[in-house]
């Protein structure tokens, strides 16, 4: 119940970009499911650099920690409710950190192989990345609750499921499509083929598939 807290937070957060700042919010979504859109949006230093960006990555950050804390409660016994505020802590942090290790070594190699503008542009496009998903998860998670797959009635069930698995679905192809237009842009940085294969196995697609494999059990 206290895991309501954030994503109402998260849905206020959401309501105030909607109306103060609707275009912006809607330059971020077209950016990241479009490549030109997005190159348009970085000449606009306005809705980067925005108080409007900010606060969708204020959300992303409360949301993929509310998420991640849901899933450990659910899924595990081993975690008691007085322990809520520690584990939601350490996530949030372990994402904080991951987020500026990530930050500073594509400022690395934006450097170290002159291409600043394109490491610019990645680190940018995660960004949206971040944005967009803090957008997708909270109806995740308010419908995650209802906890509706074992109802005794049987369509009821299968209505849940199949909006559960549409939903999952949905969140695998913008994480998919994330990792496709970024390989589209890391390619064109002179790094060896190794160490993008590499990083791409470590940083993008073992977390997505040891988050799968954490949700199916």
């Amino acid at each position: 119940m206290l895991l309501y807290i954030p994503v109402i937070v998260s849905l206020i957060l959401l309501i105030y970009v909607r109306v103060q700042s609707a275009r912006k919010l809607n330059s971020i979504v077209q950016g990241f499911f479009d490549l030109r859109a997005f190159r348009r949006v970085i000449r606009e230093e306005s809705t980067i650099h925005s108080t409007t960006a900010s606060l969708l990555l204020i959300n992303a950050a409360i949301t993929v920690t509310t998420g991640i804390t849901y899933i450990l409660f659910q899924r595990t016994n081993s975690f008691e409710l007085t322990d809520l505020f520690f584990v939601f802590g350490v996530i949030a942090g372990g994402l904080i950190v991951y987020y500026w290790l990530r930050r500073i070594l594509f400022t690395l190699i934006g450097y170290f192989t002159e291409k600043k503008e394109i490491a610019h542009e990645i680190q940018v496009y995660n960004h949206f990345f971040y944005q967009v998903l803090g957008v997708a998860i909270p109806p995740i998670i308010v419908f995650l609750n209802f906890r509706l797959d074992s109802s005794s009635t049987a369509w009821l069930s299968i209505f849940y499921n199949g909006v559960l698995l549409l939903l999952v679905l949905t969140f695998v192809f913008i994480y998919l499509f994330k990792i496709v237009q970024e390989f589209r842009q890391t390619s064109q940085l002179k790094i060896s083929g190794y160490y993008l294969f590499l990083y791409f196995c470590t940083l993008e697609i073992l977390p997505l598939v040891a988050l799968i494999m954490w949700f199916i059990g």
